[in-house]
């Protein structure tokens, strides 16, 4: 879409930021909720083999829509 070369390096580039920073965000998220179901898990040890399912549904579900 870019007329120039200049423009289309710039438009390639900017491309590649996005998905960088796309994955960054998608790996701090992980990170986040994993610290926050460990911290609810230490007040009832039971329940974070279900917290940990619950996060790895709904990371499965999250990645095949970004695909």
């Amino acid at each position: 879409m870019a007329r120039l070369s200049k423009g289309a390096e710039t438009t390639i580039s900017m491309a590649f930021l996005v998905m960088c920073a796309e994955k960054i965000r998608r790996l701090l998220h992980l990170i986040f909720v994993t610290i926050f179901v460990w911290l609810c898990a230490l007040q009832s040890p039971r329940s974070l083999c279900m917290w940990f399912g619950n996060i790895w549904h709904l990371e499965s579900a999250n990645s095949l829509v970004a695909v």
